[in-house]
């Protein structure tokens, strides 16, 4: 699948913008390039950073896990000896090897097993390959031997284990690793390819047709039941799938809200009703999620149940509800790297359900098209909100998806369209991508956190008392006539057609900070100035401006033609 982005060269704009468009992966990884929030890295269990500080480190909740290794290794080891032993009785041993061993048995003193690596077969099936390092005597003396005991692997529904072979090398071409807790190391594009693979398995035509992307359908096809129930002190959680029959304690929340319709406190119920919960059910929590809005949480349902089944069997858990998994609290350093399965899980099903309602082959193909009809723009986010306007239209889809969607297949330029400030659209724009790639930053912020953050940061309360930024449309925009007007029938202050064309000029970049709800979850939550980008645009600025002797309008065009030359 190539991942399609436009490329903004000049000002002017003056090329023909389809031979603008190209692909992002020439540029960098489409899996790890794009921000966090509509993009996150599904490949890896490491845990984003929060911002607790408690004497210079960051307490986070980690589930506590059972690991297959440790499953295997514990329950099955004997057994391991036991299948050497036959192949060393056999013969089958010194076949392998290349010379008759000579050991009269084969134990711990000699053997030893390093680490075993997992592969997906199907939803309940799996291969453990443990590595096995041999110490043996032959006929040419002392051998060491390096190979692998292959092993057939399932949950149908308790686990069993079957010796394959003893071989030097496996092949398991096709087949997606797992990771020691049998979660599918998959990248991005697998995902997306994984979901199409469930499309095309249980209703090929949704893959090109988007009338036919119902949820419920696609849970009905996969023999899954759905229920829409509240769930009882539910922490947060949205939805459920139960892989065995279980119980769940059911109980309403409502909202108290003011006389302008404002919730101003949930009250909730003060005991749950216990109800059983049949195999192979959804279970939709109402306190949470309304009927209309839940088809992205079924199929958020749906690909945990094709995909993650081998995780929740090794836990010995009924269903994926993650209030069931134990947790601990630890101490970690600044800098030091947190793993948490229910994060890498939750990533990927999160991913999987935008792949599900938006199938990537047939969505580049609709971007595609809508790019080549847009005629005029002023700049890349312009051209992307039509872009995405008329994908709203064509998917049936909220705008939000569908500029997380484009956001997810490498076009980076859709972060300037389609985004709203306390409820208000505002107007799109675009930036060097550059300047736009790390998960962390953003060039939009309300009126609320920069208030915060004036109060909090002494150098950002002076730069703004000193009106050389003024507030704008969701930016903090550098206050010239260059850059910003007034809009009399607005009423507000709005960023010039210069600044919407290159909003990393001339706006303020902020850094967020993902904050830890709760064990599995990650959420953006502070919000900090990055007064280092600040600083290194000031530097180029009044460096080339000196040495020029141009004013600042000139600097930029000079800046520019300097960039691209490299």
């Amino acid at each position: 699948m190539t991942e399609y982005d436009f490329l903004q060269e000049d000002e002017s704009e003056s090329e023909d913008k389809k031979n603008t468009f190209i692909s992002d992966s020439d540029e960098a990884d489409g899996d790890n390039a794009l921000t966090m929030d509509d993009n996150p890295d599904c490949s890896g269990s490491t845990a984003l950073y929060d911002v607790t500080d408690i004497q210079g480190k960051r307490e986070v909740e980690i589930p506590e896990l059972i690991s297959m290794t440790k499953v295997l290794f514990s329950g099955y080891k004997g057994q391991m000896y036991l299948y050497l032993n036959k192949c060393l009785r056999s013969g089958e041993l010194s076949r392998i090897v290349g010379s008759r061993v000579l050991n009269k048995t084969i134990n711990r003193e000699v053997c030893d097993f390093p680490d075993v690596s997992y592969w997906r077969i199907d939803r309940e099936n799996f291969y453990a390959d443990v590595k096995v390092s041999l110490k043996l005597t032959t006929l040419v003396g002392t051998l060491s031997w390096k190979g692998y005991l292959v092993c057939w692997c399932c949950f149908d529904p308790k686990l069993s284990v079957e010796f394959e072979y003893l071989s030097e090398s496996f092949e398991h071409e096709g087949l997606d690793m797992l990771s020691r807790y049998l979660v599918p190391c998959a990248t991005n594009r697998r995902i997306d390819e994984i979901a199409e693979e469930l499309w095309r398995t249980y209703c090929p035509e949704a893959l090109t047709d988007p009338r036919k992307r119902n949820a419920e359908h696609l849970a009905k096809e996969m023999k899954l039941k759905i229920m829409h129930c509240p769930v009882f002190e539910h922490q947060g959680v949205d939805g459920i799938v139960f892989f065995k029959e279980d119980a769940l304690e059911l109980g309403d929340d409502y909202n108290v809200k003011d006389e302008h319709g404002k919730v101003i406190r949930t009250v909730k119920a003060e005991e749950g009703k216990r109800t059983v919960i049949p195999a192979d059910t959804i279970v939709i929590n109402s306190n949470r999620i309304r009927r209309e809005y839940s088809d992205i949480n079924i199929f958020h349902e749906c690909y945990h149940y094709a995909e993650h089944y081998l995780f929740y069997a090794l836990q010995e858990m009924a269903s994926n509800d993650r209030r069931q998994v134990p947790v601990k609290k630890i101490l970690v350093g600044k800098d030091e790297e947190v793993k948490d399965e229910l994060y890498f899980i939750e990533n990927q099903a999160e991913r999987g359900s935008i792949g599900l309602m938006m199938p990537a082959t047939h969505t580049q193909h609709v971007i595609r098209e809508e790019y080549e009809k847009v005629e005029t723009y002023s700049n890349s986010g312009e051209l992307y909100e039509k872009v995405g306007r008329a994908m709203v239209k064509r998917l049936s889809v909220p705008d939000f998806r569908v500029r997380q969607r484009m956001i997810q297949l490498g076009h980076i330029r859709a972060k300037g369209c389609m985004n709203r400030v306390n409820r208000s659209e505002i107007d799109p724009f675009a930036f060097d991508p550059d300047s736009w790639r790390s998960s962390e930053h953003t060039f939009i912020i309300d009126l609320v956190k920069l208030k915060v953050l004036r109060k909090e940061n002494d150098d950002l309360r002076t730069l703004m008392e000193s009106k050389k930024y003024i507030y704008a449309d969701g930016h903090v925009v550098r206050n010239t006539p260059e850059y910003v007007y007034w809009d009399g029938k607005r009423e507000e202050y709005l960023l010039t057609e210069k600044a919407l064309a290159y909003v990393d000029r001339c706006c303020l970049r902020f850094v967020r900070k993902y904050v830890q709800r709760n064990v599995g979850r990650y959420i953006f939550g502070r919000l900090y100035y990055d007064d280092d980008y600040l600083k290194q645009n000031e530097f180029y600025l009044s460096d080339i401006i000196n040495e020029r002797q141009v004013d600042e309008s000139e600097f930029w065009t000079i800046f520019y033609v300097l960039f691209l030359a490299r």
